[in-house]
């Protein structure tokens, strides 16, 4: 063998160190050992403490052996050369100290090793006094050992690397005892046998060599030695049942095609498919791995073998595509972190797996920890059961997910849900190793979901999602003071579980709900709030990770080991819950009595015990979600009543558009009649806001409004001046944050019920004063009849008025005011005072008949009430004036017969309509209403 540069120095030293001859199989070995060693062996740098430990213990050593001159020796150089002028290279850059101690550390294990030379007598500097000091030898033969310890000195194998110094007796005599020589021998004619001290492989002698080159079953060469069939049957020998079989179903060109393979080799290649690697059993092509069907075993039939690796390559072919998706999922944070923590554990399992595939190995190799271990492929099948089956049932998760870019959201959801439902199915079947498991991963990928929920439901923030996979988002269009902040500021993304078969109650939609208003509500008491009093509060809650999953862990009790086999245990030995103890006694080890009245069985148990959905959702529920959601809530409400002041901004509301609570409306509604009467501009905003302040400064009212006047509406006809008061409109603002109960898009429903008061307001209010004579009677033309004609239509017209007034300040407004406000103090959600308000309004606004659907009846009415104008100018026009032309008389007769016409037949339809809607929808004001107004 010819050696090039560092190669032939290297082989030298293997040479120099081992003795063995060039060429020679165990000297080829040595070399490949040591240059593999020299090219992949990492050095660290040398600790000071530890050269000096040893170095002192190599002194002392020699001051037992009773070389004191080498001892002192060595002390005194060791000085010398650590001193700091002397100076090993003449780089300035390197450490001169460091690069000292590394050459002691050389010395120091040169001096341990075998390569020593004992032909070399070290000589001692003149320089360093020799002094004699007590040794060893003069204190055993001053005082000789005695007792039976002393009698033989004892072996001890574990000794420090410190202790392996021997001294030049030590060696001398121990080769002596091996070789003897003669007195007249001297050191330099000693031959030392440095291979005792080496460790020797015991296999490589040639028998075993050949032993295992002739197991190679993968060389081309290799051809298992035939079993002898001349004196055996194949009912005798089951070895023969393979060549049997071949001898029957195939020519000798197919024969000659086969290879025979060992069990042991056939699991060892299904235990490296397993770990995704392809061999002569199993070929990989187009991204899957093949079953190579050339094949055969001695005692079993091509087919049966073929059908056991085909499915042992399908979960080969499982395993490796799960191992890829789980990598890509970890190294990609599109999918989210719920993702990555799920393939995370997975990976930890499949690596545990494969430390299983490696015991396994190890027990069924050419020579095996444990001879007594049986080798069979079905043996190995059923140990691997419940593992692969987890792993299949985890690809078919993985499987049926959709991995889009930036949709970590359906993600999270289906891994959460999907996991869920195969525990509860686990469960129900009584796979309790795949409980187990499935458990655990649950567990693990719930963590990262667990923290959003903790983040949104304690400090009302979602700036842990970066990937948006919890399921209540943020608009960022809508500003925290906007009033409608509560109600569009965060929103619940549609959650689908695409699960038929069980539910996960984490994404129940009442718990969605109680979650979301949780976190919204922190969020909006943050910043009313302005401290951080609440939040620090929430810190006594207990966290998602702390209460569901430490439950979680505990259901599956005994966490199952992926690292080592499954044995299948009787159904006797699993564990009794119970239902079995109930409803199968006679299984019960212990035989005790059914009923025990002494014992009760706790809830927490039972439900721990038998059903992993209830336990899962009474823990998310109760001890979870149900304190936060609760003081959340409480806190809110009580901030909103008293902070905030609800009520009393109901009151103001109340007060301005329902004529309510005081009577700041019906002063405004007298001066603003006068203005009207007066014939003064008064259809001004200028003039209605100051006839509206002054009239809360008489009163003392401290109210706010802005009123306006919308747009003047087009009629082909001429208005009647009442009309004019629907063009009047009040402004109130709503402060925040109650502007995102009390919302504002009510407001125009509010002004619906104003107009109207309005419009009666003044039809009562000119049927009652202007309609009537004042302190001056005067006398007319008009006849008795005509002025009884014109007051029985009047009282007719006042009767009506009335009726519709009392209907709907005491019948609707006041009452539903009252059972609001009744409705309202009992609340304990900030959600159900929107609702509340919402309803409270919208019933208002139909039982006033102001909705679309009565529109008609409202137009009769209003008709009705114009009425009055008309009465009015008569009265002016023909009852107060004097001297009234007698043909002016028939015209006001004319004009008393269209107003009790019109007045009839609108009167009549509206009770028929309000009579129709009472009975058709059950609603019974509007009965009464219908009732009273009936003409007999």
């Amino acid at each position: 063998m010819t050696f090039i540069g560092e190669d032939e120095s290297l082989g030298q030293l293997v040479h120099r160190i081992t003795e063995l001859r060039f060429e020679s199989q165990s000297w080829k070995k040595a070399f490949e050992k040591a240059k593999y060693t020299i090219h992949y062996g990492k050095c660290i740098s040398t600790s000071e403490t530890e050269v000096n430990n040893r170095f002192t213990g190599l002194v002392e050593k020699f001051s037992i052996k009773g070389h004191c001159e080498l001892s002192q020796a060595l002390k005194e150089y060791k000085m010398k050369f650590l001193e700091k002028s002397r100076s090993l290279v003449h780089d300035e850059e390197t450490n001169q100290s460091i690069l000292k101690y590394d050459m002691l550390q050389l010395l120091l294990s040169l001096s341990s090793s075998t390569n020593q030379n004992y032909n070399y007598i070290p000589t001692i500097d003149s320089a360093v006094e020799k002094e004699h000091r007590l040794t060893w030898q003069e204190v055993l033969e001053d005082d000789p050992p005695q007792g039976d310890h002393w009698q033989t000195w004892p072996t001890d194998s574990s000794t420090s690397s410190e202790d392996d110094y021997m001294s030049d007796d030590d060696v001398i005599s121990t080769h002596s005892e091996q070789n003897p020589i003669t007195t007249n021998d001297t050191v330099e004619h000693i031959q030392f046998d440095f291979s005792s001290r080496m460790d020797i492989d015991e296999r490589e002698d040639r028998e075993g060599l050949h032993y295992l080159k002739a197991e190679q079953y993968w060389l081309d060469h290799f051809e298992l030695v035939a079993e002898n069939s001349a004196n055996q049957s194949l009912l005798q020998n089951s070895c023969l049942l393979s060549s049997e079989l071949n001898q029957l179903l195939y020519n000798e060109e197919e024969r000659r095609q086969l290879k025979t393979i060992t069990e042991a080799g056939a699991i060892r290649e299904i235990l490296s498919l397993l770990k995704g690697n392809h061999n002569i059993l199993f070929r990989f092509e187009d991204g899957k791995f093949k079953v190579e069907e050339t094949y055969i075993i001695q005692h079993l039939s091509r087919s049966a073998l073929n059908n056991i690796l085909r499915e042992f390559c399908v979960y080969g072919n499982i395993l490796f595509e799960l191992r890829q998706t789980v990598t890509d999922m970890m190294n990609n944070i599109v999918y989210g972190q719920t993702s990555q923590a799920f393939a995370e554990s997975v990976y930890k399992s499949l690596l545990n797996f494969n430390g299983l595939l490696g015991t396994l190995e190890s027990d069924t190799g050419f020579i095996t920890k444990d001879i007594t271990q049986i080798i069979s492929i079905l043996n190995l099948r059923n140990a691997l059961d419940s593992q692969l089956h987890y792993f299949k049932t985890i690809h078919e998760i993985t499987r049926r997910a959709s991995y889009y870019k930036n949709d970590s959201l359906s993600l999270a959801t289906y891994f959460i849900s999907a996991l869920y439902d195969f525990v509860l199915i686990a469960q129900s079947s009584n796979q309790l190793t795949m409980y187990s498991l499935l458990v655990n991963i649950l567990r693990k990928t719930l963590v990262p979901y667990g923290t959003f929920m903790d983040d949104w439901i304690f400090y009302g923030s979602l700036e842990g999602d970066r990937c948006k996979e919890f399921y209540v988002s943020r608009k960022d269009d809508v500003s925290m003071y906007d009033s409608d902040f509560w109600k569009t500021g965060f929103r619940v993304e549609t959650i689908h579980q695409d699960i038929r078969r069980f539910s996960c109650p984490l994404f129940d939609p009442l718990i969605v709900e109680r979650i979301f208003f949780t976190g919204k509500a922190v969020n909006l008491l943050s910043h009313v709030e302005k401290t951080s009093r609440f939040l620090s509060r929430n810190s006594v809650y207990k966290r998602f990770n702390d209460v569901v999953l430490e439950q979680l862990s505990k259901s599956s009790e005994n966490e199952a080991d992926m690292s080592e086999p499954s044995s299948p245990a009787p159904f006797s030995s699993q564990r009794e819950t119970t239902i079995t103890s109930v409803l199968f006694p006679l299984l019960r080890n212990d035989h005790q009595q059914l009923e025990r009245p002494e014992q009760s069985l706790e809830y927490n148990d039972c439900i721990g015990s038998l059903l992993f959905d209830q336990h899962f959702k009474h823990h998310l529920e109760t001890r979870y979600l149900g304190e936060p959601y609760s003081s959340t809530a409480d806190t809110l409400n009580d901030v909103l009543h008293k902070k905030c002041e609800l009520m009393q901004q109901l009151g103001f509301l109340a007060s301005v558009y329902l004529m309510l609570e005081n009577d700041l409306m019906h002063s405004f509604c007298e001066a603003l009649f006068l203005h009207m009467d007066n014939d003064d501009a008064w259809l001004d905003p200028r003039v209605l806001n100051s006839a509206f302040i002054n009239v809360c400064k008489t009163n003392g009212y401290d109210e706010v409004a802005q009123i306006t006047v919308k747009e003047k509406m087009v009629h082909n006809d001429i208005p009647i001046i009442s009309s004019f008061l629907d063009l009047i409109e009040f402004k109130v603002k709503i402060p925040w944050p109650l502007n995102n109960f009390i919302q504002e898009e009510h407001i125009p429903s509010y002004s619906k019920i104003q107009n109207f008061l309005f419009r009666l307001k003044r039809a009562k209010y000119v049927m009652e004063k202007k309609t009537l004579f004042g302190g001056n009677r005067k006398k007319t033309v008009m006849n008795s009849v005509d002025k009884t004609r014109f007051y029985s239509i009047r009282m007719k017209l006042l009767w009506f008025i009335n009726v519709f007034w009392r209907y709907i300040m005491t019948t609707i407004l006041h009452a539903e005011t009252i059972h609001f406000r009744n409705e309202l103090s009992v609340s304990k959600n900030a959600d159900e005072i929107a609702a509340v308000h919402a309803l409270y309004v919208r019933r208002i606004v139909d039982r006033c008949l102001l909705n679309e659907k009565a529109n008609v009846i409202k137009k009769s009415i209003i008709k009705i009430l114009d009425m009055t104008e008309q009465m009015k100018d008569i009265f002016v026009k023909y009852i107060q004036t004097e001297g009234v032309n007698p043909s002016e008389i028939e015209r006001f007769n004319g004009f008393m017969n269209t107003i009790e016409y019109e007045f009839i037949r609108a009167n009549d339809f509206i009770s028929r309509s309000l009579m129709i809607m009472g009975k058709k929808g059950g609603f019974p004001w509007f009965e009464n209403l219908a009732s009273s107004l009936s003409i007999q």
